[in-house]
């Protein structure tokens, strides 16, 4: 979403005539030089292409609909790269690689020569509040490929660009350090937060990302930044003027020059300067007195649970893609990409977050189901192998996805009779229209990891009554067990936890809020919107009304002390199924959002309501799910570590038809399967599996694969789980064996050890280093024991490049040819 009147997204770096190979430069080096005995001012030309926000992708891409925003993207690049071939000294940025590797895609050979010899570096602008760091990593990773397959090394970004996303995470910090970035800048923070950096210069600082477990930091530096220095420049110079070289402002001269954020950010670091740090969020972010930006933590929740599902949908395609070791000839890597694309543009600030017009909306959700449908393809292909128990042995039946079981409704099996009536609510949902199954079968299955299981379901002439469960419900786990008590009508009275014996008493409420309505003219008429979140009724609220890193002046108790959310000796604790924005207004009460549908426009440019009214234009009906547990405090991370990645990665069910009966079936077809020889350690999860495409990062005569691996405990969370783990790779996985690995940074664009990052003093001398004096630090490595063990610390994620022995054929297909309209959001490459 942007205020400007131009949209942008995504950040290239068009820097300088085309160069020879010999005179090419990239990075740092790449940079105009500055004039150390003058104030250098950085002239950053660029521009901001939404993936999708007022129009569609493809709308904005090739300005239709100009009606609704005069924005043409192709026109842009189209527009800027001659003016920047004809002069060595220019500069510009642009973000969004969804739409330039569409734009790559259309040009001829002659003009991509041309622009090889511009660009020097890259990356992506999600959304910080509604995301999964799983889909942000991929999709940054998906444009780092492209950057690094079409222009090699002085594609790689080195600075993150976030100049629109409504409020930042430390997390999203953290990940940009771990991709290698030097610093982040981004345009949105709170007004109050704003005003006190101006007036105690501390617009820019050292961002610690992960200060209780990893330790590295990212300078970080708000876009509006005045810094001390006003300049009597009314705006920019366009492009294609050349800027005055030398202004004399108070006796001092001042030197202009077209720049890059990364060519900035180096000149910061030559300075040689002592910096504030920071160690929390910058949420919830504020505009102005009552403006809150909180509402879009739960806005279009049913678009927020899709993308939720649909990532785990395409990690088991991915996945299945690697076990099957699927080859060009399945096609497997085109369907795949079809899928990438369409999440990556889902992570856009202005997509998952709920911010967008309504037919925008449907597009985004039109280019997920679409990438599920393809990626269906590929894993009935892998199944196919690895459903048979002899290799020459019958085909698999074709399986089929049942895309609507959110609403209980699947063609393939609703000609049959289940066994639980579904819910009277459940039967009006208007979008079941068409739909005739009344009832759902429900069982309990056993699922190996990295595998599956197969359940014969038929008909019998049989009736058996089912009877209705107590209302005492009891759940079995280590440490985890409970017992909910509820009262006559499905309320609950007291939760007990069997383990240590302890109860609370427990009351729940569905209640709602009335939006404010209002014109915006000032704060105090803000209305209730997409974006901000402010309640007609605010008098009984005790707030928490705190900020770490300033002294807040509160005028919203309810909306300002929201958060997206992902003494007794015992803790509480809700997990949801999808971003929603929460809050502890009162001591002992936690408030979930779960829904919204508002009557007004906020005024922050969307222009609509966010009004979904559903299939029967009374109202959209939406099904999600919250798990809540009540244990010690110091056994708790146990159970929510694991069960929240497991209802994060739940199975993914998948239904065929056969006449065979079981015992024929299960001798010709392996009814449960694992891809793992053996378990991983229970604080380990497999992030990523899936096989490598295109040029690699070192030469492989076999296909390669990407594993990303991650501890999922953080520091001194659980006595045991908490601790550094080694894992083996050696004889892991069961249809493949890997033959040596290279560690990679968390995009894999880089070798870990080529990795260099730019060095930064402190203030409080409490920024973490290595004996190297590197910002990037990971402790208490421990000594390998073998060529492919790997060591994990709390919260720590690696990623490796992974050469298999005897593996299938190099895939030879180039996927980023086949950019489509279903493509993604991407930050910033030096061009």
């Amino acid at each position: 979403m942007s205020m400007f009147a131009f949209v942008t997204c995504c950040l290239l770096c068009l820097c300088h005539a085309i160069p020879t190979s010999k005179e090419a430069k990239c990075g740092y080096d790449s940079c105009n030089p500055v004039k150390d005995d003058m104030i250098n001012v950085h002239l950053v030309p660029h521009t901001h292409d939404d993936v999708g926000w007022l129009k569609t992708v493809d709308q904005y891409y090739y300005g239709a609909r100009n009606e609704i925003q005069n924005a043409g993207v192709q026109y842009v690049l189209d527009s800027v790269i001659p003016a920047l071939v004809s002069d060595p000294n220019k500069r510009f940025i642009y973000v969004e690689i969804a739409f330039f590797a569409r734009w790559w895609r259309e040009q001829t050979d002659s003009m991509r020569h041309v622009v090889k010899g511009l660009v020097n570096s890259g990356w992506c602008m999600n959304d910080e509040a509604s995301t999964h760091y799983n889909a942000m990593i991929d999709q940054h990773a998906l444009g780092f490929e492209f950057l690094r397959q079409n222009f090699g090394e002085c594609g790689r970004p080195r600075i993150g660009w976030q100049i629109d996303p409504f409020g930042h995470s430390r997390e999203q910090a953290s990940m940009f350090a771990q991709f290698g970035f030097d610093g982040l800048f981004f345009g949105r923070l709170d007004y109050q937060d704003k005003n006190h950096r101006l007036n105690t210069s501390t617009m820019e600082m050292l961002w610690h990302g992960s200060p209780d477990n990893l330790g590295e930091a990212l300078q970080d530096k708000p876009y509006r930044d005045d810094n001390g220095l006003r300049l009597p420049i009314p705006e920019c110079p366009p492009l294609v003027q050349e800027p005055r070289q030398a202004y004399q402002i108070h006796q001092h001269a001042v030197n202009l020059l077209y720049s890059t954020p990364s060519c900035y950010t180096y000149q910061l670091n030559r300075a040689n300067k002592t910096w504030p740090t920071k160690s929390d969020d910058f949420f919830p972010y504020a505009d102005r007195e009552h403006t809150f930006w909180t509402g879009y933590f739960t806005s279009r929740a049913a678009l927020k649970g899709y993308v939720r599902e649909t990532n785990a949908f395409s990690q088991a395609c991915r996945q299945l893609d690697a076990m099957a070791k699927l080859t060009d000839s399945d096609n497997s890597t085109i369907n795949i990409q079809v899928l990438k694309e369409a999440m990556g543009v889902a992570q856009h600030h202005d997509a998952v977050s709920g911010t967008e017009k309504q037919q925008v909306a449907y597009d985004y959700a039109l280019r997920l189901a679409n990438g599920r449908n393809e990626c269906q393809k590929v894993m009935n292909d892998a199944m196919r192998k690895l459903l048979p128990k002899e290799k020459e042995g019958p085909a698999a039946m074709e399986m089929k996805y049942c895309d609507l079981l959110n609403i209980s409704a699947c063609t393939l099996t609703e000609q049959n009779k289940e066994m639980v009536p579904l819910t009277k609510r459940t039967t009006v949902i208007p979008e079941r229209k068409g739909h005739i199954a009344t009832s759902e079968l429900v069982f309990q299955v056993q699922i190996p990891a990295l595998g599956f299981s197969t359940y014969m379901v038929k008909m019998t002439q049989g009736k058996k009554k089912l009877t209705k469960s107590s209302n005492i419900r009891g759940f079995v786990g280590e440490p985890f067990v409970m017992k909910n008590k509820f009262d006559g009508k499905g309320n609950w009275e007291k939760l007990t936890d069997l383990h240590s014996k302890k109860s609370i008493n427990v009351t729940n409420d569905i209640v709602y809020y009335n939006g404010m309505p209002g014109n915006c003219s000032k704060g105090e008429f803000q209305p209730s919107g997409a974006y901000i979140f402010r309640p007609n009724e605010t008098s009984w609220v005790k707030s928490r009304d705190y900020r770490e890193t300033w002294d807040l002046n509160q005028t919203e108790p309810v909306a300002g002390n929201y958060y997206p959310d992902e003494g007794t000796g015992m803790q509480f604790t809700v997990m949801t199924d999808r971003s929603q924005g929460g809050a502890s207004i009162h001591d002992g009460e936690v408030e979930l959002m779960v829904h919204r549908r508002l009557l007004y426009d906020d005024c922050k440019g969307v222009g609509e309501p966010m009004n979904e009214t559903g299939a029967d234009q009374q109202g959209l009906i939406i099904r999600g799910k919250m798990y809540l547990h009540l244990g010690q405090t110091l056994d708790t991370a146990k159970f929510h570590r694991d069960f929240g990645l497991k209802k994060y990665m739940a199975p993914i069910p998948a239904f065929s038809e056969t006449n065979m009966k079981y015992q024929e079936y299960s001798a010709t077809y392996n009814t449960q399967w694992s891809g793992l020889k053996r378990e991983l350690p229970a604080n380990v999860h497999l992030l990523t599996l899936e096989q490598w495409g295109g040029p690699t990062l070192t030469p492989s005569a076999t296909q390669p694969y990407l594993i990303r691996l991650e501890h999922f405990y953080e520091m001194a969370e659980d006595a045991k789980l908490s601790l550094p783990v080694t894992v083996s790779l050696q004889d892991l996985f069961a249809t493949f064996t890997i033959d040596s690995i290279e560690e990679l940074t968390l995009g894999a664009n880089l070798a870990k050890a080529s990795m260099q990052r730019l060095k930064w003093n402190t203030m409080d001398g409490e920024l973490i280093t290595d004996k190297d004096k590197n910002v990037y630090k990971v402790e208490n490595r421990q000594k390998l024991e073998g060529p492919l063990d790997i060591t994990l610390n709390p919260m720590e994620i690696r990623t490796f490049q992974v050469n298999l022995k005897d593996g299938p054929p190099r895939q030879k297909v180039d996927r980023f040819t086949v950019f489509s309209a279903i493509i993604q959001c991407y930050d910033y490459i030096n061009i």
